[in-house]
């Protein structure tokens, strides 16, 4: 696994906009990330292993499940992947769920630089 700071780490971003997919794809390319975006998060879950990624950056609210469900059958799967909850809400008790599961939450309206930052919180925040 790469470190955060390295140029090339590998994120999943699950996102169900795809708007929203592209717009974070090319910020966080432009930035040296390599970037998967996939807008369906069974989808996601089928590529799991072959997309193989450093960090998972994950829609908390989609129209087919939820990000913490989604995150928990990721663990389960991979017990030590860095996994980021990104919200377009703020709710302190989801923001606590998550970091008592292990997971880095953060919030769509802070931006690009905070989630690059929760990026690297990740990488420090395994159970």
């Amino acid at each position: 696994m790469s470190s955060a700071t390295d140029h090339g780490v590998r994120v999943l971003l699950i996102e169900h906009d795809p708007k929203m997919v592209t717009l974070v794809r090319n910020i966080l390319t432009d930035d040296g990330y390599d970037v998967v975006g996939v807008t369906v998060a069974d989808d996601a879950l089928g590529q799991l292993d072959d997309l193989d990624p450093d960090v998972i950056v994950l829609d908390e609210v989609m129209p087919e499940s939820e990000g913490l469900d989604v995150a928990d059958e990721i663990r389960e799967r991979r017990e030590e992947q860095p996994i980021v909850i990104f919200s377009s809400l703020f709710d302190r008790r989801l923001s606590a769920e998550s970091r008592r599961r292990g997971y880095v939450y953060c919030e769509k309206a802070d931006g690009i630089e905070r989630l690059e930052a929760c990026i690297r919180e990740a990488f420090t925040r395994l159970p």
